[in-house]
């Protein structure tokens, strides 16, 4: 199961609390471009509107409070994919390489049936 950019956002929001099953590779990234674009957005509209730099921090802060759930959720769940258990997102904990070493594991290609559940690309060789 292919995702495109707006499916991945739909399916984010979903499953916004969902710590269980897998999410696809494709499904990830999308939704990482999609948080990085909506914070330049909001750096931009805020720095045009004159919020200053305290004023620009505290809405940001605010939407990353507001999908740091789901982004914990779809981090677990890819993790899942990559027949990983959830609890190695905490890998980033470690200074530099742990960061490095979540990166290589959130793009590495899913993994066939596994103990977190069925391929989600189905039948398809896993992209």
């Amino acid at each position: 199961m292919n995702v495109d950019f707006k499916t991945a956002v739909k399916m984010f929001f979903a499953n916004y609390s969902n710590f269980k099953g897998r999410s696809t590779r494709a499904e990830y990234w999308w939704v990482a471009l999609f948080l990085m674009i909506v914070s330049f957005v909001i750096s931009f509209v805020c720095s045009i509107l004159g919020f200053g730099e305290t004023g620009t921090q505290v809405v940001s802060g605010l939407w990353s409070l507001a999908v740091l759930v789901p982004n914990l959720a779809l981090t677990w769940r890819r993790l899942h994919d990559v027949d990983k258990a959830g609890g190695w997102i905490f890998i980033c904990l470690i200074p530099v390489i742990g960061i490095i070493w979540l990166i290589v594991l959130l793009a590495t290609p899913s993994k066939p049936d596994n103990r977190f559940g069925l391929n989600p690309y189905g039948d398809e060789q896993a992209a």
